[in-house]
């Protein structure tokens, strides 16, 4: 059990257990952010944390992947080139990816649930709790997703939306049928008549007309 500084707040006594473990995986924490990243080839992982701060705090787990260059390409089509930083190409919580499974646990207390106060035990407990969901969900999500082919096979078994990053991924890839996917996505975005992603495909357009996909991704 790891011992935390009774004075300081409940998601900081957490973070105090949790951090030698994610540190030890290779993870950075982000003080600012209480969250972990991890640089893989073609961007960053990261994992952070929900805390339902109320009369009295719980914690769950959320994760997410950026494949930087795709996003910084993504940021420029819609116009906002300064804003990639802060954009996910994937994104979940424990909450959403076990919402199929019988009784999911996906919320922990920091406080013990028969006096109500936070100690060390209750805290590890719960850090203990979100240690295992990171190796039992968080883990093989991102062992998943280790190159573009992986994230476009995602987006490409996805019969929805056709968005912005399956387009220019199929275009990356040069698939076969890549006139009929952006046939799609065109009529997709005119059909919601919303004005910036009408711009946005404008900008698409052009860039697949004028640019090399691969000298933005590669």
């Amino acid at each position: 059990m790891i011992i935390t500084n009774s004075a300081d707040k409940p998601s900081s006594r957490f973070i105090q257990v949790v951090r030698p473990y994610f540190e030890s995986k290779g993870y950075l924490y982000h003080k600012s952010k209480k969250l972990f990243s991890l640089d893989f080839t073609y961007g960053t992982k990261s994992v952070g944390f929900w805390f339902r701060i109320g009369i009295l705090t719980s914690v769950e787990l959320n994760w997410r992947i950026q494949y930087e260059k795709l996003e910084k390409l993504c940021a420029v089509l819609r116009g906002t080139p300064r804003q990639y930083k802060s954009a996910f190409t994937l994104a979940t919580d424990m909450a959403n990816y076990t919402r199929w499974e019988p009784h999911p646990e996906h919320t922990f207390d920091l406080y013990d649930e028969a006096s109500f106060h936070y100690d060390d035990f209750s805290i590890n407990n719960a850090a203990k709790k979100i240690i295992e969901g990171y190796e039992k969900y968080t883990k093989p999500f991102f062992t998943k997703y280790q190159n573009y082919r992986d994230l476009y096979t995602t987006f490409n078994n996805n019969d929805g939306f056709t968005g912005l990053r399956e387009v220019l991924l199929a275009k990356y890839f040069e698939i076969p049928e890549f006139d009929k996917l952006i046939s799609k996505h065109e009529f997709e975005v005119l059909r919601r008549n919303d004005q910036p992603e009408i711009d946005m495909y404008k900008r698409l357009v052009q860039f697949l007309q004028t640019e090399d996909i691969k000298k933005w991704l590669d």
